[in-house]
């Protein structure tokens, strides 16, 4: 990757969450500058308090590429990383990706160099989870027209889009009302739907551009990491009803807003439901008390999407609706039994 900077900005920012990865982000800084962007993008590594040698490799990678720059800051946690970023970003559009990650430097390419025309509030691209222990990848895509300029009301699906495909016009997001939460975990569902009132449309590309490293001990969505940090987990979903709620009560009937943001909602408290099942261990965390009242503070908190499970253009399996009716009407005593049901269906997979 050569040095200079076009003289109308930066296409594109990359901002760099980097907090103790000092095995991980020469491979992530390589992915970079081995694309065929040239000037066209600027990458900012924000050091959040490392206590390795993370930082120090962050100046040594800007001394040697002039797009680089490497700022530092007090450990803040994933959201404060986010925050730096947006705030320092000059770049275009603005894209995420975490230290221990990197980039498909040929899709990259074709990202950078699509976004040159393009005037979309939000760009989604495919990506890889890429395990590492087991070797192997899952390329993951999504089912919108290729290469259109779609409104934010289609983005009407019932599942998931990660983090890791997307790519907002940097505007939008230095424009938001709320930042996103510091000293926590899982804050990538907010830095998901907090842009949602703000989206008027979007485009797809099948273009691969994240490798999303899995397997990697102390990660968050490890079974460890959700142990540490199961109740960040909670407070995440806590801000993100209380911005729906406001956004709701605002009048915003984008379908955005409307569809997609609840939907992701209630599944993320689906979600911390079923992991709480699998990985809390009932010596520490009373597992039944505790489930009983993260799902009357949530009935509390967002009473009409406390069944959204019942829409019938949720997405959900009837199965679910049914194991968390169970769940709820047994007062979560019977939580051992999804457990095993989750163990059963493990032990059957790897005989198949």
């Amino acid at each position: 990757m050569t040095g200079g900077r076009n003289n109308a900005g930066p296409v594109l920012t990359v901002v760099i969450p980097a907090y103790n990865v000092e095995n991980y982000i020469g491979r992530t800084i390589k992915s970079l500058t081995e694309s065929k962007t040239d000037c066209e993008i600027e990458v900012l590594i924000v050091n959040d308090g490392s206590t390795d040698t993370t930082g120090k490799m962050a100046e040594g990678f800007a001394k040697k590429y002039s797009c680089v720059r490497a700022i530092h800051q007090e450990n803040g946690g994933h959201g404060a990383a986010i925050n730096t970023g947006i705030r320092e970003a000059a770049g275009k559009y603005f894209k995420l990706l975490d230290g221990d990650d990197w980039v498909d430097p040929e899709g990259f390419s074709q990202l950078v160099a699509m976004l040159k025309q393009a005037e979309e509030d939000l760009i989604l691209c495919d990506y890889q989870e890429v395990y590492i222990k087991e070797k192997k990848k899952r390329s993951v895509s999504y089912g919108f027209p290729v290469g259109k300029t779609l409104s934010a009301d289609e983005l009407n699906v019932d599942y998931l889009i990660s983090m890791h495909s997307h790519v907002f016009k940097t505007e939008v997001l230095k424009k938001l009302p709320k930042k996103i939460d510091v000293h926590s975990f899982y804050v990538d569902m907010e830095y998901v739907l907090y842009p949602l009132p703000f989206i008027s449309n979007f485009r797809y590309e099948n273009i691969n551009v994240y490798e999303y490293r899995l397997d990697r001990i102390g990660q968050s969505v490890s079974a460890e990491g959700f142990r540490k940090h199961y109740k960040e987990d909670a407070g995440v979903l806590d801000s993100l009803v209380g911005y729906y709620n406001e956004y709701k009560e605002a009048g915003n009937q984008s379908a955005a807003v409307c569809f997609y943001m609840p939907c992701r909602i209630f599944d993320m408290f689906y979600r911390h439901i079923l992991k709480s099942i699998w990985y809390l261990d009932n010596r520490e965390v009373a597992v039944a008390a505790y489930l009983r009242g993260f799902d009357k503070a949530f009935s509390d908190s967002a009473p009409t999407l406390y069944d959204f499970h019942k829409n019938k253009n949720s997405g959900r399996k009837p199965l679910s609706e049914i194991q968390l009716f169970l769940l709820r009407a047994t007062g979560y005593r019977i939580w051992r039994l999804v457990r095993f049901k989750k163990v059963i269906c493990e032990i059957w997979k790897r005989k198949k």
